[in-house]
């Protein structure tokens, strides 16, 4: 029997995000077809092993060559799976207790980030943006991304009393990656030097701290005055 659309039900009502729902149809789905290809009979709950699922988890990882993280969402997936249908009354066994999520070493884990090229590329699409203060905000927005390494929900949640201009960073609490966490704060020091250095970051300094920045401007010119007064004094 198809249980696909009841399990989604359940899903919903243990209001599982619908990405989620998505994501745990799709490893079911997935499992039926794998058993209909290899045996050519529809999928039976009460006729699947654990060795079954481990040749099923096999195939992914050989043949289908699947990210060790896909893999764990899969057999995460199935294993919710299972829980509903015992629940439900639709099977008595549950041959998904032996099956064990793969380890992912944290070098797996960590997160590919943006060539400088790509960086530019992505930048420069920004700034053909004819909107000034479009472009402004989208400038903040990246640049904070790319500066602080924040995800788009991170900054999305970002509140305006998660800026503080007294103490200057601009700070992310309670952000989760895998099994740990981890709080973000973006340095408006580091700002203000890389605006120094590479003068890109002028509309973000502007959208964020637009109170302070003609003094961080004026701040900026005043030590470079300074620089080239002494510049000029030892060189007579």
């Amino acid at each position: 029997m198809n249980y696909i659309d009841s399990f989604q039900c359940y899903l919903q009502e243990e209001g599982k995000r619908n990405r989620t729902i998505e994501e745990y149809v799709a490893a079911v789905l997935a499992l039926e077809k794998w058993v209909f290809e290899r045996t050519g009979e529809n999928f039976n709950p009460d006729f699947l092993t654990s060795r079954d699922l481990h040749e099923w988890v096999s195939f992914m990882q050989t043949v289908e060559k699947l990210a060790p993280a896909t893999i764990n969402k899969r057999v995460a997936a199935i294993k919710v799976y299972w829980s509903y249908l015992i629940q439900a009354g639709y099977s008595i066994l549950n041959p998904t207790i032996k099956v064990k999520r793969k380890r992912i070493s944290p070098l797996a884990q960590a997160p590919r980030w943006l060539s400088r090229l790509e960086q530019d590329k992505f930048l420069h699409q920004i700034h053909k943006e004819k909107n000034a203060w479009k472009k402004s905000r989208n400038l903040a927005i990246v640049q904070i991304m790319l500066q602080a390494g924040l995800r788009i929900s991170e900054v999305v949640s970002l509140d305006i009393e998660d800026i503080d201009l007294k103490r200057r960073i601009i700070s992310v609490s309670k952000a989760f990656y895998s099994d740990y966490e981890t709080r973000n704060t973006l340095s408006y020091k580091k700002l203000l030097k890389f605006y120094r250095t590479h003068r890109l970051f002028s509309s973000l300094l502007k959208t964020l701290f637009l109170p302070k920045f003609s003094r961080c401007q004026s701040t900026v010119t005043n030590y470079s005055s300074i620089g080239r007064a002494r510049k000029l004094r030892n060189n007579t």
